[in-house]
């Protein structure tokens, strides 16, 4: 899904990691405006943040690179699983 949608499933991550260093409301206007040029320019999300003038100078290749690694995306994920698997355990004995 990544590369299907030239990395457009990732903005949400980019505008959070954003959010303290400009402020929520133009993080998220500024994001998803490299968005629409990313998806009407057919280009993948992470080259226009990385080429964009504003947004740019705050996301170094290593920022950009875990931002887009799905790994690091899934947050809690993996602690929520734990969780519900531990209460199924004790709900069948």
């Amino acid at each position: 899904n990544l590369e299907m949608t030239q990395g457009l499933m990732m903005a949400e991550a980019v505008k959070m990691a954003l959010a303290p260093q400009m402020g929520l409301i133009d993080a998220f206007a500024q994001v998803e405006q490299a968005c629409q040029t990313a998806a009407t320019q057919r280009l993948p999300l992470r080259e226009v943040l990385a080429a964009d003038e504003t947004l740019g100078p705050l996301l170094s290749e290593e920022r950009l690179a875990h931002l887009f690694d799905p790994k690091a995306y899934l947050g809690e994920t993996e602690a929520l699983i734990e969780r519900v698997l531990a209460e199924h355990a004790l709900l069948d004995r």
